[in-house]
């Protein structure tokens, strides 16, 4: 796609204050746009999500509106979710590098009526430009100078266009202490999060094979490009992490993702895009999982740990030629204890794919 930026003078941003959800194969919708001063609808300003469409709905009473003075960069829709914020709301942010040095704002609106910011919106922004600030339309506003960059995605998904690589190369400048093996691990989250059975125990193992295990969520994200700038082997329980990766990713590192449901192709090729490896590891190796009544995004795998070893070991990630599976005691333990933690019922499913099938990628 080009990547180009329409000006307005005193364009309207209005907020997103409604959302109808997806409900696969029927897409969901939500209103929130741009429009030019006379309110007609501004297409640059569509943005772009998986499964939805963007739909601004007409304008009125244009000529009362709040008027917000400057030059300000549209941003689209901030999510408060951290994979999705990686993935839909910086979209936008190649645009500090193509307009003014003095640019007051990146205005946003909130994916949830009334939100606020989330912290590692400005810390990452800030990584990119430092002193840029966000601001957040509640209601419909005029902007004095109004720079609408094209939204850079595919089918919901930032990737690694020129333009949004050249303005996060300042994240790879981020050094800090030398880290040659990483296991980006999801056993700190909360029980109702999506994971594996036995994260404890995985972390325990690859820290027996010299990895250092990582928390992202524990981290600041100066300290987790850090971690992904130095590593040479990096493994990743699969999750929002992967998004944060990919903005840093280099073709002489070596990938593996332990996947937690079936692949998940955008993380492939998002990584790729910005320049990561060409090759990233890791077959699903999912005896079955454990789904809650919220659905699969909630699910916990539980993992054939021979396979998984198997895999680790003949990629060059690990010595030891096998890892033990847990005895079926063990597993019924494990699926009570997280069961009271999450406080749900489990249900349990036969994965797609099967154990062991699939390609390496």
């Amino acid at each position: 796609m080009s990547a180009r930026i329409e000006f307005i003078h005193k364009g309207i941003v209005a907020p997103l204050t409604r959302l109808v959800p997806a409900a696969p194969p029927r897409f969901g919708e939500f209103d929130g746009g741009v429009y030019y001063a006379d309110g007609g609808i501004c297409s640059a300003g569509i943005h772009g999500k998986t499964h939805y469409e963007n739909r601004p709905k007409p304008i009125t009473g244009v000529g009362h509106l709040e008027l917000i003075e400057g030059e300000h960069i549209f941003g689209g829709m901030l999510q408060e979710h951290f994979g999705h914020f990686l993935t839909e709301s910086i979209g936008r942010s190649w645009a500090l590098n193509r307009v003014c040095k003095k640019i007051d704002s990146i205005i946003f609106y909130h994916r949830v009526p009334g939100g606020s910011i989330p912290r590692f919106a400005n810390e990452l922004l800030n990584l990119i430009r430092p002193s840029v600030s966000i601001k957040l339309i509640q209601i419909p506003s005029v902007v004095e100078l109004l720079a609408v960059p094209s939204h850079i995605e595919k089918n919901g998904v930032l990737y690694g266009h020129p333009e949004m690589r050249l303005v996060t190369q300042p994240l790879r400048n981020i050094i800090g202490r030398t880290i040659r093996k990483v296991y980006v691990s999801r056993s700190g989250l909360r029980a109702n999060e999506g994971g594996f059975l036995f994260e404890s125990e995985i972390d325990r193992r690859m820290e027996s094979e010299g990895f250092e295990v990582i928390h992202p969520e524990r981290m600041s994200l100066t300290e987790q490009f850090e971690v992904y700038n130095s590593a040479e082997y990096i493994v990743f329980a699969e999750g929002s992490a992967l998004h944060l990766y990919a903005m840093v990713a280099r073709p002489d590192q070596k990938i593996f993702i332990i996947w937690r449901r079936k692949v998940a192709s955008h993380f492939l090729w998002q990584i790729m895009s910005f320049g990561g490896p060409s090759r990233i590891i890791g077959t699903p190796c999912i005896a079955y999982l454990l789904v809650p009544p919220t659905g699969e995004v909630h699910a916990k795998a539980v993992l054939d740990f021979r396979e998984l070893g198997r895999q680790l070991y003949e990629e060059g990630f690990i010595k030891s030629q096998s890892w033990a599976q847990p005895r079926p005691e063990e597993v019924e333990s494990e699926i009570s204890e997280i069961s009271k933690a999450a406080n749900v019922k489990y249900d349990l499913r036969q994965p797609l794919p099967p154990v062991g099938s699939g390609s390496k990628r």
